[in-house]
């Protein structure tokens, strides 16, 4: 597991604000496994990172 993937299982998603809470937790996990698994793991990083910036995620 990256570091950032190891900083990011430590945040608490429940608590960010809902308009960054697009994907929903499992969805995050979900990326994060599949970044440990593929080779794809720059655009998997990039939305994660656009997850926790709260880029191109909806007002709820």
């Amino acid at each position: 597991m990256t570091q950032d993937a190891a900083r990011i299982l430590r945040q608490p998603l429940s608590g960010l604000p809902k308009r960054l809470t697009g994907l929903g937790e499992g969805d995050l996990r979900s990326l994060l496994a599949y970044e440990t698994e593929h080779e794809n793991r720059l655009a998997v990083r990039q939305i994660i990172g656009n997850y926790l910036t709260g880029i191109n995620h909806p007002e709820n």
